[in-house]
């Protein structure tokens, strides 16, 4: 596997069978490592964390810290806490065994404790495991902080294709979306001058292509195409070290994501794991990326004339956010407010737009699939994506497009939309389609 190591290096990423059998050697000689921890909670112990432990401890003592969860594990402040009190004293080594939530747990643990960490991935069900931040529920709000990069992955493809289905398929959500994100970039980049560092962007491309070329060849749950998604995934971990930000794997799909996955751990709506979310967001953006981009600049200027498709009142706005965020609704509400665009800031933006449809056009052209193309993709790969027969009702959805872009602070096409009083336009057209 090719990884462009230009401002990174990682010292070992291995996706095989019998991969867990380098762990040993590697902790050993690479990392010179006599205590190490192993996190997990009582399924990815089970799956691969024992085995782990056995080959481990032939070689040094390996103290086993378990996250206990009711029903679903989750990454917040809680869960970092439970286990940073379960670590010994003299541990100079994390062993992430698990999927997205115990990775990104574990990279804050050896972030804050300035330990290394390798990386044994039990699913391929998010891009969690080569990247250097984690996204982390505090105070339900999902944030972003900084983390550690893997000293090292061990993929045991045994172990991957063993995984439930469900639990890979959703992996497929959180990789094949990448377009979104990419697209978004490049509005930013337009709208906001915001730097694209092009060369993360191309290190997710090569093995993007190979996915979609093993799905539709030897079908998702191959052992083959899981191999490629599992380097994909690392992949996309890794841009997002290159780039130093989430910005090439993380756009408004993702913004999509993380509102229902708030919602989630509310418990206001039905649990679905992160790569089945983020398919969801990419669905709803590949919509309303096709839809937009399909109007010559002129139809476009002409909604733009329209009072009549004008955004709701300011007053609706607030009312939507108090019934949507509760508690948190007030400074959700302060923060739009704060962002909310002047004349001269919309000026700007309908200027831009006017110089840059037609590359944006080209954009959407090379990065965004149909909706067809995505629907087919989804289908192969067997994650749920349409928020209808996911149980979200309309007037859900239209709060799921309307609210989400208040998760981070990113600009993404949402943001646009929204500055230029078009987002429940397109929320309304998607949701009549």
């Amino acid at each position: 596997m090719e990884i462009n190591k230009k401002e990174f290096t990682a010292a070992g990423i291995v996706i095989s069978q019998s991969a867990l059998e380098r762990i040993p050697g590697f902790l050993e000689k690479n990392l010179n490592i006599s205590h190490p921890a192993l996190i997990c909670d009582e399924n990815t112990y089970k799956a691969g964390g024992e085995a782990v432990k056995k080959l481990v401890q032939e070689k040094m003592p390996v103290k086993v810290c378990m996250l206990g969860c009711s029903e679903i594990c989750k990454a917040d402040e809680k869960s970092v806490g439970s286990l940073l009190l379960d670590i010994d004293a003299g541990t100079d080594c994390l062993i992430a065994v698990g999927t997205g939530t115990i990775t990104d747990i574990t990279r804050i643990l050896a972030y804050k404790l300035s330990l290394p960490f390798i990386s044994v991935p039990t699913g391929t069900s998010a891009d969690a495991f080569a990247s250097s931040v984690s996204p982390v529920f505090i105070n339900n709000i999902k944030k972003t902080l900084q983390a550690k990069m893997p000293a090292a992955i061990f993929a045991d493809t045994a172990i991957l294709k063993n995984a439930p289905e469900r639990l890979n398929a959703a992996g497929f959500g959180d990789f094949l979306s990448k377009g979104i994100s990419k697209s978004d970039w490049y509005i930013s980049n337009i709208v906001n001058d915001e730097e694209v560092n092009e060369e993360s962007l191309k290190m997710i491309q090569k093995p993007l292509d190979s996915c979609i070329k093993k799905l539709n060849k030897y079908g998702a749950f191959h052992e083959e195409t899981l191999k490629t998604l599992m380097e994909g995934l690392v992949a996309s971990g890794f841009s997002i070290a290159l780039a130093g930000s989430s910005r090439p794997a993380s756009g408004s799909e993702h913004q999509i994501s993380h509102f229902i996955e708030y919602k989630i751990n509310l418990g206001k709506t039905s649990f679905f794991y992160h790569g089945e979310t983020v398919a969801l967001g990419a669905y709803i953006m590949t919509s309303i990326y096709q839809n937009l981009f399909a109007l010559r600049y002129n139809d476009f200027r002409n909604l733009l004339l329209d009072r009549g498709v004008k955004n709701e009142s300011a007053e609706t706005r607030d009312e939507r956010f108090s019934r949507v965020f509760d508690d948190d609704s007030k400074k959700i509400i302060d923060h739009w407010k704060e962002k909310k665009p002047d004349k001269k800031r919309i000026e700007k933006i309908v200027k831009l737009l006017s110089v840059n449809w037609k590359y944006l056009q080209e954009v959407v052209k090379n990065n965004i699939y149909s909706t067809h193309e995505f629907e087919e993709l989804m289908n192969k790969s067997g994650v749920p994506f349409n928020p209808v027969k996911m149980g979200f009702s309309p007037p859900e959805i239209s709060d799921i497009i309307i609210c989400a872009k208040e998760m981070n602070d990113k600009y993404t096409l949402l943001n646009l939309l929204d500055e230029l009083g078009l987002l429940e336009f397109f929320a309304f057209r998607f949701i009549k389609q």
